[in-house]
């Protein structure tokens, strides 16, 4: 579920919330957004919320999630689209944080027709160092009827 409420031209604020239940996982979230019109075709959004995760013969773990998301137009039907993302499984100073970048097109080049293409950074820092960076390149194809 999501929902968000003008709060100002050009500005929204909204909260949603997320409930899945699966026999490996059951999984809870719940989040707050700010999205802020940039100028027409392109906005910032911000994120914070809270996830707990509960695995089957083990305790529920609570923790939380940032996101910042840039969407900028280039020309009509053609974005650029940008997001960082913190997650921490647990509230603890111990915990690492997982972070991810990407960067990509968003495009929509046909009636009905959108297409993404990204390349998504991963990396995991901790008290004790960084891993090394993870690279995926993803593609999406999305067709209306």
């Amino acid at each position: 579920v999501q929902t968000e409420f003008e709060v100002g031209e050009d500005k929204r604020l909204g909260f949603s919330a997320l409930l899945a239940k699966s026999q490996a996982l059951d999984k809870k979230v719940g989040g707050l957004h700010y999205r802020q019109a940039l100028s027409k075709g392109s906005a910032l959004m911000g994120e914070w919320g809270v996830v707990q995760d509960k695995l089957p013969a083990a305790p529920a773990t609570i923790g939380s999630y940032n996101l910042l998301q840039a969407m900028i137009l280039l020309t009509r039907g053609y974005h650029v689209k940008t997001t960082v993302e913190r997650y921490n499984p647990e509230f603890k100073s111990t915990s690492p944080d997982q972070w991810k970048w990407s960067f990509g097109f968003l495009m929509f080049p046909l009636p009905r027709l959108e297409l993404r293409a990204e390349a998504v950074n991963f990396r995991v820092f901790s008290g004790q160092g960084a891993s090394d960076d993870i690279w995926s390149y993803q593609g999406q194809i999305h067709v209306s009827l």
